[in-house]
């Protein structure tokens, strides 16, 4: 592509114009609405050398290809000056001037926005600028015949229950909940309590800490345990309860107590009597001791001491 050539393709972009600059400057630049885009050198040494702006991507690489060079003036601008552009590959001269001009157009566009709408107005008695869509709100008879057109009934959804309770039962299963939890706390204080008692009631005996002086008592066990070492966990009035506590235990500990045999033993302090809750079946001191310091680690309250 000759120098012809390429001032025919500047001319020929829509909205292109030309001006030629005499001296100092020496130069045909080619203009977008008033936005350059390209120009040519006219005076010697440098006639016909040929500038256009490029992406700084593009800038860099084509300044590294032989006859070509930054711009004089507007390198910062990234614009480059092909030295002989009849020695430049056509096609991607083509793409450059192409870019350069839509750059120059689309900036040129920008520019007339940002300056001049925040000027614009509606004017007194007539529309300047356009408006964004008008949202009608419904009118109150609309509103109200929505209202009407709706169903009265609802469907009843699939899951609901075919018996509706009264606020009342609700009220009533959250007091007899409650009454349960503290029927639960008081039954724990009592077992606390009593084994305490009872281990006050020993020859000495620390209940948390020590086991070494055996627990006199004042009636033989009920039923018996192998071993001879032992694990108290609570004192009861009754048998019954003090066998339901071995049973709850044993289920909630589970491995500690696996292997152990639950057994009641009974005694009397200050004319009552009470029944030890006990687990059997530990061969020496070191094996109910660990056990014992297990369960106290899952806040469950017991000693060790030996079997009768």
């Amino acid at each position: 592509m000759d120098v012809d050539a390429v001032k025919a393709l500047c001319a020929g972009f829509p909205g292109a114009s030309s001006t030629l600059h005499p001296e100092p400057s020496n130069v045909l630049v080619y203009y977008v609405r008033c936005r350059r885009f390209a120009y040519f050198k006219t005076s010697q040494p440098e006639r016909w050398r040929f500038s256009v702006r490029t992406s700084p991507e593009r800038f860099l690489e084509l300044t590294d290809v032989p006859g070509v060079r930054p711009a004089r003036f507007f390198a910062r601008y990234h614009w480059i000056t092909i030295v002989d552009v009849a020695a430049f590959p056509e096609d991607y001269l083509r793409e450059l001037v192409e870019w350069s001009y839509a750059r120059a157009r689309d900036q040129q566009m920008a520019n007339l926005i940002s300056r001049y709408l925040p000027k614009a107005s509606t004017g007194r008695d007539q529309q300047l600028i356009a408006r964004g869509p008008v949202v009608i709100q419904p009118s109150a008879q609309v509103a109200s015949a929505a209202a009407h057109s709706l169903p009265k009934i609802a469907p009843i959804p699939a899951g609901r229950p075919s018996e509706v309770l009264p606020v009342t039962a609700y009220a009533q299963e959250q007091a007899k909940a409650d009454e349960d939890m503290l029927a639960r706390i008081v039954a724990q204080d009592v077992v606390r309590v009593a084994a305490v008692t009872e281990a006050k009631a020993t020859d000495g005996v620390d209940p948390v800490h020590t086991a070494s002086a055996p627990a006199q008592v004042s009636s033989q066990p009920t039923s018996s345990a192998s071993g001879q070492w032992v694990i108290q966990v609570a004192s009861m009035p009754t048998k019954s309860e003090a066998l339901r506590f071995l049973e709850e235990m044993k289920e909630r500990v589970g491995g500690e107590l696996a292997h152990a045999n639950p057994f009641t033993e009974v005694f009397q302090h200050k004319g009552k009597t009470f029944h030890r809750a006990r687990f059997g079946g530990f061969e020496d001191k070191v094996s109910a001791w660990s056990a014992c310091e297990n369960l106290k680690k899952q806040k469950i309250q017991c000693f060790a001491t030996m079997a009768n």
